[in-house]
């Protein structure tokens, strides 16, 4: 019983360190990280880099992947410059192999001290220290999971049913494969599980054949794990959890046929290559996983193309995914103002467009074409406004001159107006979503989702029209107490066949076509501001000056 304790709270301390280093990690480096991605993704030797730095940091390779899925979705780098990213960070986390290797017992016991009495002087509540010494305490958790591992797993070696066992497997391979693959789906790690095998060779439980086996099956377990875990993402993250699976099982291809050819037909081979390294057991198997690693690596860097034309033929990107890319920004635009400016104005004239169709579910017989779904349309539209908005503060961030500066705040206002409308028509839909029980509040939903659209539509026009007209859409949305006051009333006059809920959820619709009606009657003086005043400023001289 002593044993299973032991064993069971290692494993507890060993999955509370590796979660923990993982997490402070990455609120340390999370905004570097992303920053450093953006501008060191051009060149495969750099993405290998941040690779391998990422994996060494996070000691998870899923972690590496599930991060790049959020940089490639916000657009910072792509599918083909983060593979090498999600490859190399394979490599990263072998240092947690050769770490299970060491006796680092007294050393985690001072650490895991010196970073108690750091809590209890009160450094975890300055910001400049609470991460470094969470991931601190998750190393010294980790590996002192993995001492007392070691020191329970001793002495499974003199029990009977543990001699029987290794009797039944010693002469398979196979079991200790699918055992690597089996525990690695559920721990979703395989630098965990080779630890975990490092751990059990040292305790003389496993022999080397059997601990390489686990090794090959827990890479190829962390691949399906992450592409299990990739499931409910966007073709962008299956592509990527895909990348993983066939860079992982590119190193599994390699090896296994090697170790079964030396095994079966006792022909020199890997363990032949390792043996010239002159390590003791523990360090072999930790080799074995690096080589495995750095394999499937150089694999996925000869293979690339390849390797991105598959995924991305077994995991199309959606309409709505392309949808939510934008069309008309890029990076070499931002070095002219200007011309950088009308690009934003192009897409954020494409997420007028996309407005009226947030509202496609509540009146499907009037839409032509496709009928787009309104939380994934609504996401879309945030992508599209989300890059629009990183675009500008970059344009704010350089060397501007007075004129093309007022035009940056006066794209950001549009920006910020676009998320507010963005936002209050998608609640809108939430609130008139389902159905009403009577035929009066169904026309009054109908009435109001009307209207809505109408405006906007017009909206979409205005902005279309060369002449910059707005002077109809200014009429419609400035007279909004009158129109209020007769739904109101209209509600009124129909709570006598209306339920209390049906009441309550057309007069919260009303407060919120008020405000939509505010924002872009907002948004239309915006525009003919900027209209009037292109007309007066273009003879004024530009004068130069720096951001702040």
């Amino acid at each position: 019983m002593e044993i299973i304790s032991d064993i069971f709270a290692g494993l507890g301390l060993f999955f509370i360190g590796v979660r923990g280093i993982g997490s402070n990690m990455k609120q340390m480096t999370g905004r570097r990280f992303r920053g450093m991605v953006a501008k060191a993704t051009g060149h495969p030797f750099s993405s290998a880099i941040i690779g391998i730095f990422a994996g060494i940091l996070t000691q998870s390779s899923n972690a590496v992947t599930f991060i790049v899925v959020s940089m490639v979705t916000s657009g910072l780098t792509n599918l083909r410059r983060s593979i090498p990213i999600v490859a190399w960070s394979n490599v990263g986390t072998s240092l947690l192999v050769f770490m299970a290797t060491l006796d680092i017992h007294f050393m985690v016991l001072y650490l895991l001290g010196v970073v108690g009495f750091c809590h209890y002087l009160g450094l975890t509540d300055d910001d400049r220290f609470r991460h470094v010494l969470g991931a601190l305490y998750g190393v010294g958790t980790l590996f002192l999971g993995l001492w007392l591992i070691k020191m329970g797993a001793l002495p499974l070696k003199d029990l009977d049913w543990v001699h029987a066992f290794i009797r039944f497997s010693e002469g398979s391979l196979t079991i200790p494969f699918i055992a690597g693959v089996a525990l690695t789906l559920l721990i979703q790690s395989s630098s965990m599980m080779s630890s975990l095998a490092v751990t059990m060779t040292s305790a003389g439980i496993l022999n080397l054949d059997q601990t390489l086996m686990i090794v090959l099956g827990s890479n190829l377990g962390s691949g399906f794990g992450t592409y299990l875990l990739a499931g409910n993402l966007t073709a962008t993250g299956r592509q990527l959890a895909l990348t993983q699976l066939l860079v992982k099982s590119l190193g599994v291809l390699i090896l296994l046929p090697a170790l079964l050819i030396e095994v079966i037909a006792q022909v020199p081979g890997l363990m032949a290559f390792i043996d010239s390294f002159g390590a003791d057991l523990p360090h072999k198997v930790a080799l074995v996983f690096l080589l495995l690693q750095i394999l499937s690596a150089l694999g996925s860097a000869i293979f690339g193309g390849a390797l991105e034309a598959f995924v991305v033929k077994v995991c199309p990107q959606s309409a709505m995914e392309n949808l939510a890319k934008p069309v008309y920004l890029y990076d070499q635009a931002l070095e002219e103002g200007e011309t950088a400016l009308d690009l934003v104005e192009k897409e954020q004239a494409r997420l007028v467009h996309l407005l009226p169709r947030l509202l496609d579910e509540l009146r499907p017989d009037e839409v032509e074409g496709t009928l787009y779904v309104g939380k994934e349309l609504h996401q879309a539209c945030a992508s599209i406004g989300g890059e629009c908005q990183r675009f500008i503060d970059r344009l704010m961030g350089l060397p501007q001159s007075h004129a093309t500066l007022e035009r940056i705040m006066a794209a950001h206002s549009r920006n910020e107006l676009l998320f507010h409308l963005q936002e209050g028509t998608n609640t809108l839909l939430q609130e008139l979503r389902s159905g009403f029980l009577e035929p009066e509040a169904e026309a009054l939903r109908g009435s109001l989702v009307e209207g809505l659209v109408t405006i906007l539509m017009i909206l979409d026009d205005a902005l279309e029209a060369s002449s910059q007209d707005f002077q109809l859409l200014l009429t419609l949305t400035s007279d909004r107490e009158g129109v209020m006051k007769n739904l109101r009333e209209s509600i009124a006059r129909s709570q006598g066949s209306l339920g209390v809920e049906s009441c309550r959820r057309l007069l919260a619709a009303t407060s919120l076509l008020e405000r939509l009606i505010w924002l872009i009657h907002r948004f239309a003086i915006l525009l003919k501001s900027q209209s009037d005043g292109d007309q007066t400023d273009d003879s004024m001289e530009d004068v130069v000056i720096d951001s702040p």
